[in-house]
């Protein structure tokens, strides 16, 4: 009995040895030791074995928003992030403190950047959830949701501090917006251009004579005019001849 008792300590000893731990650490400076920032939607993941032989799993989000990253323009709008641990042939090679996701997730994360991609910036700590009060966003810590500063940051001053550090962020939501909006311009243009010229019963592609004013201008009258003056001039000829 003594020796299963103690066993059984042994391997709770070795079970928390082996945990992963982590410290509050003010998001300021986890923003300065990270050189990237994502928010984005979680999308997918996949097992991968590296070069190195290190198994990792690789998830692939939907940029939101993004800093410290020079993306191509108009290059995809996803990002793959590589997570120590995954399975691998009949092995589940189970990594403590390393964060979850769901499908269609967003949220935020602080990223290191390695020699075979971007990493979560020590492990489960790189993840924030985004909470959504009245008009208002805020930032939650996945490993420390309940304390009193990572627990909830306005992302107001969190975009701020990020801007500060990176110079530049990117928001692929508004260039989405903006560039919707200009297609959905020029659409109800030609709209409005076909509906006047079905209006006007004049074909599609037609140019009308207008005159400086811009109102159209009748050509009719002005060429009877010409002709009335010819026939004139024609008829005193003759008579001369």
């Amino acid at each position: 009995m003594k020796t299963f008792v103690i066993l059984i300590l042994v391997a709770f000893l070795i079970k928390v040895s082996f945990a992963t731990s982590f410290f509050a650490v003010p998001i300021d400076k986890q923003l300065r030791e990270a050189d990237a920032v994502v928010r984005g939607v979680y999308l997918s993941h996949l097992y991968k074995k590296l070069p190195s032989g290190e198994v990792v799993t690789e998830l692939t989000f939907k940029i939101r928003e993004v800093a410290g990253i020079k993306l191509k323009p108009f290059a995809g709008r996803e990002i793959k992030i590589l997570q120590p641990g995954g399975v691998w042939g009949d092995i589940n090679y189970k990594i403590s403190g390393t964060s979850t996701f769901k499908e269609g997730e967003e949220s935020v994360l602080l990223l290191k950047k390695g020699k075979f991609g971007y990493w979560p910036l020590n492990l489960g700590m790189a993840k924030y959830h985004i909470v959504q009060e009245g008009r208002q966003t805020f930032l939650k810590s996945a490993v420390f949701p309940n304390h009193p500063r990572l627990g909830n940051i306005s992302y107001e001053n969190f975009r701020y501090e990020m801007k500060k550090e990176f110079g530049t962020v990117v928001s692929y939501e508004s260039y989405s917006r903006s560039v919707n909006k200009v297609q959905s311009e020029i659409a109800d243009a030609e709209f409005l251009g076909n509906s006047r010229e079905i209006a006007s019963g004049e074909p599609h592609g037609s140019k009308a004579v207008l005159s400086r004013d811009g109102k159209p201008f009748e050509i009719f009258w002005p060429l009877l005019l010409l002709a009335s003056m010819g026939l004139v001039m024609t008829y005193f000829a003759r008579r001369k001849g």
